[in-house]
């Protein structure tokens, strides 16, 4: 558990840094998604502290908030109270811009809220140091909680698989070459295994069956630690190969960091007696160094009221693993498996969504991407999101029908490589927000001013045999700069 810990806390500390670029564009209300919009079209369950405020200056200060309690949770310092608020302010960031979040956000979140179940701080932490366990008693720790994290593992990979039961992937086998035909996500790795089609159509059929069968194992009772090493092994592999042939932001390592909380006793018996090995003797003094130094300078915060006795918590963790399980079922079939509205306000306010339809059931056959215009008083026309200032005079029509020649690439710098599909289906107001933040950008840092913003979405439809058919344009927006 420690070292589950220790990454995830890692992890929120990384998206919060690779975030922070984008506070006023994705989160304030001068950027391209005003409080108003969310409020407007969201449900009213949907909680988020972003919303308190508008201005750049208070998203800001969550930012250093989430920055501190992902510290926190590292070094193991009030572990419950960090989780607690580290899930809180991630609920946060990703209800207040739904178009950036992803099945990795997803994922990390509800990681963070089963976490709040299981003592993540008992072990290699601040907590436990300052409780004078400077021993571990046990590697292996079983409860209520425990459990439901490991279903919720189990759901991710079982439900992406019956989402999947299509064409594509379980009669053509032809998911993985439509996959990484999607230029807005694929690597360079993965636009050279295009050149394989028989592995590309054996490896359709194999992600299938891994998603489908794999993740049973884990619930075998016999030879257990050599089956879950196993377990863990073919599924970090996986998201290993999907890591390098697809940009996916933080999916296939927030995956990965899940898996690790599995590891069977047997491991972290061995890696303890190798460390009593090599240290024996030293590292009870320094740990009794460490404890004294907590106590005397490490400031003392109140102690955080216990929100429920231990059987009470058991029984609650129980009846929301119960829920979680429903609501995979209902996505899977809603006419056979309802759920009562009187009910369904709680998937919403603890954002206990599951929609683990990856790549699925349907494969996005098209490539979208958006390319912003501006025009200069002088009639000539700039390429906003491109590195540089591209001149376009007469050739616009003929550029905007050029696919850029790295559009994962272009995608990325529209934040973590999926904001640009969602330009694509935005509404009218988050577009006009867009059009405004981006005249204010513009003339405000570069030359030449530009006096209007034309917003295109960019199609191109994946075709068998690695072929493509002719882009196609349509214009969006079309917004005079102030």
């Amino acid at each position: 558990m420690a070292f589950f810990r220790i990454l995830i806390g890692i992890l929120i500390f990384v998206e919060s840094i690779m975030r922070l670029p984008h506070l006023e564009l994705l989160y304030s209300d001068i950027g391209v998604l005003s409080r108003k919009s969310i409020i407007e079209s969201s449900s009213p369950w949907i909680v988020s502290l972003n919303l308190s405020s508008g201005t750049t200056l208070f998203q800001f200060i969550l930012f250093l908030f989430s920055l501190y309690f992902a510290i926190s949770l590292i070094i193991g310092y009030k572990t419950f109270l960090s989780t607690l608020a580290s899930w809180i302010l991630i609920l946060s960031w990703h209800n207040r811009n739904p178009f950036l979040f992803h099945s990795g956000d997803q994922l990390l979140q509800l990681l963070l809220f089963w976490s709040l179940f299981i003592p993540l701080g008992k072990f290699f932490s601040i907590d436990s140091i300052r409780q004078g366990k400077s021993s571990v008693e046990s590697y292996s720790y079983f409860s209520v909680g425990s459990i439901a994290i490991i279903c919720q593992i189990f759901f991710v990979y079982f439900f992406t698989s019956l989402h999947k039961i299509g064409p594509e992937w379980v009669e053509r086998g032809s998911a993985v070459y439509y996959a990484l035909n999607l230029d807005t996500f694929v690597n360079p790795l993965g636009k050279w295994l295009l050149n394989f089609p028989l592995l590309l159509h054996f490896s359709s059929y194999l992600v299938f069956a891994i998603e489908l069968f794999i993740p049973f194992l884990i619930f075998i009772p016999f030879f257990n630690d050599r089956i879950r090493l196993f377990v863990i092994f073919t599924f970090i592999s996986f998201h290993f190969m999907l890591g390098i042939g697809l940009s996916i932001g933080l999916f296939s390592i927030i995956c990965s960091t899940a898996w690790l909380l599995l590891l069977p006793k047997s491991t972290w018996e061995y890696l303890g007696n190798l460390r009593n090995k090599h240290l024996n003797g030293v590292t009870s003094i320094h740990l009794n160094k460490i404890k004294n130094y907590i106590n005397k300078f490490i400031f003392q915060t109140f102690n955080f009221l216990p929100l429920l006795r231990k059987v009470a918590a058991s029984m609650l963790c129980g009846v929301l693993l119960a829920f979680v399980l429903m609501i995979n079922l209902n996505d899977i079939n809603s006419s056979k498996f309802s759920i009562s509205p009187s009910i369904g306000w709680i998937k919403s306010f603890l954002g206990l969504k599951q929609e683990w339809k990856m790549f699925s059931p349907y494969l996005i056959k098209e490539d979208f991407w958006a390319i912003m215009i501006g025009e200069t008083h002088n009639g000539e026309f700039m390429d906003l999101e491109q590195e540089g200032i591209i001149p376009l005079k007469v050739q616009k029509n003929r550029y905007l029908l050029t696919k850029p020649k790295n559009l994962c690439k272009v995608c990325k710098e529209q934040y973590l490589g999926s904001y640009s599909n969602y330009i694509c289906i935005m509404g009218d107001r988050p577009l006009i927000n867009l059009a405004e933040h981006s005249c204010l950008e513009w003339n405000s840092n570069k030359n030449p001013k530009i006096k209007s913003v034309q917003i295109f979405c960019l199609k191109e439809k994946t075709l068998p045999n690695n072929k493509t058919a002719p882009i196609e344009k349509k214009l969006l927006l079309t917004h005079k700069c102030k």
